[in-house]
């Protein structure tokens, strides 16, 4: 490969052919320079392996290091030509296990355009398996399944929000068919929403015997509900599963370029979002609004975890917080939904006074969640919508020019039970009783002078 000089930063190129990969037993170097490269291939080639080796990977030149295209953790075994050598910035590694929210990442180093579709197919194959669950099998927990469902349909329009820029027109296309998709099973998953809006209630208020009379009333709506999904004469689940199927596809020919710049873009539009519902919501907190913030609130969410191994110490608590408020204004919302059943129907549920009892907790509870989300969002939203994405870029770009953060927790330098720090705890502890406490002697943050 012929030398480049060095940039004025570092860059990346997604497409330079460098060298290999292999995963030995010493576990992790480097490949910084051509000859090391070729010494690598020539002793796979003479075990006779280089053409089989299943760890063999397309690599590309990063600003001082070598970093793999793809690695697929089944085949991290070890090469047929023994200990030889691994890109150091296969730290950055595989997707992790596909289990929590973590699961589903971009990984930094890597073509954008690829981890997008891996994570789409991921997403959306996760919802179409647990609908395929909730057709075939009679003792599924149906509940259960239909919400992971439209969780992942939320977070894959999300991740079509995070690279809109690129899309197109195909983004309005593939968000219709996602968000209809979500709507098939909105019936049912309201229902059960409202048996979790009366348990939040009573888990304040445990000894009120209206609230639960009146939540007995949702339970057996609920069940009906339910029972209607698995109807034999009831085609949503199969409608849901189809459009999810054609959004899939649709995901598969998403064309993204490279770099950063369109997931800066599509972050920054959904910060820029819900900073401004949060401020009409502290304005005017009505149900719409708080809804409103609500949904930009979720998106930014499942954004911040797409890019969180960008900088795990300082996005992975930010996360935290958006679950935290996304999960306050949800319960907000659902809240809402149910009062507004209480007006709209108040002979399902009870008497009018029972009704207009439940209503007044109910709002009472929406009250203290919506004074509580304010002020995390306030924290949240501080920043202007360039200042933030600025940030979350340069952690990116940091991450990608040189290394991951590392997991590990550093290691003092010296003992900590050194003779400075003996001296520091214990020096007035062990102050003899006979010791001259004259005026010559005075203690002195914590020292005898």
């Amino acid at each position: 490969h012929p030398a480049r000089p060095t940039p004025r930063r570092p860059q990346i190129d997604e497409h330079q052919t460098f060298g290999v990969d292999c995963v030995g037993e010493l576990g992790v170097a480097c490949l910084d320079q051509p000859w090391q490269v070729r010494l690598a291939l020539g002793a796979l080639r003479r075990t006779g392996g280089g053409d089989r080796d299943p760890v063999l990977r397309s690599t590309r030149r990063t600003h001082g290091h070598v970093v793999p295209h793809e690695l697929n953790p089944t085949d991290r075994t070890t090469s047929r030509a023994g200990p030889i050598v691994l890109s150091s910035a296969d730290t950055f590694g595989p997707a992790r296990e596909q289990t929590g929210a973590m699961a589903y990442v971009l990984r930094p180093g890597r073509r954008i355009q690829r981890e997008v579709r891996r994570i789409a197919t991921e997403r959306l194959d996760g919802a179409i398996g647990r609908l395929d669950q909730v057709m075939t099998d009679p003792g599924a927990d149906i509940e259960t399944l239909v919400h992971e469902v439209r969780k992942r349909c939320k977070a894959s329009r999300g991740l079509a929000r995070l690279v809109k820029p690129a899309l197109g027109d195909g983004f309005a296309s593939f968000d219709r068919t996602v968000r209809d998709a979500a709507n098939q099973l909105s019936t049912l998953r309201d229902a059960q929403a409202m048996v979790g809006a009366f348990d939040s209630l009573l888990a304040a208020r445990p000894h009120d015997d209206i609230l639960r009379t009146v939540r007995h009333h949702q339970a057996m709506l609920s069940t009906g509900a339910t029972q209607a999904a698995v109807a034999a004469d009831d085609d949503r689940i199969s409608a849901a599963r189809a459009l999810l199927v054609e959004a899939r596809e649709a995901s598969q020919r998403w064309e993204i370029p490279r770099g950063f710049d369109t997931i800066e873009a599509g972050i920054v539009a959904t910060y820029r979002q819900g900073r401004t519902s949060l401020h009409k919501a502290h304005a005017d907190p009505t149900d719409h609004r708080l809804h409103e913030w609500r949904k930009a609130a979720k998106y930014l969410w499942y954004q911040m975890q797409l890019v969180h191994d960008a900088a795990p110490s300082v996005l992975g608590p930010l996360v935290d917080q958006l679950d935290l408020l996304a999960e306050a204004l949800g319960d907000d919302h659902d809240l809402a939904v149910l009062v507004e059943l209480l007006d709209d129907h108040p002979d399902i549920y009870g008497t009018p006074t029972e009704v207009e009892h439940v209503r007044t907790i109910a709002r009472d509870r929406q009250q203290s969640l919506r004074d509580s989300a304010l002020r995390s969002g306030a924290t949240i939203y501080a920043e202007p919508g360039h200042a933030f994405v600025h940030r979350v870029a340069s952690y990116w770009h940091l991450t990608v020019d040189v290394g991951p953060e590392s997991d590990r927790t550093i290691e003092p330098a010296v003992s900590p039970r050194s003779l400075v720090e003996r001296e520091r705890k214990f020096l007035i502890e062990v102050v003899p009783d006979d010791l001259d406490r004259s005026d010559a002697v005075a203690l002195r943050q914590g020292y005898l002078a």
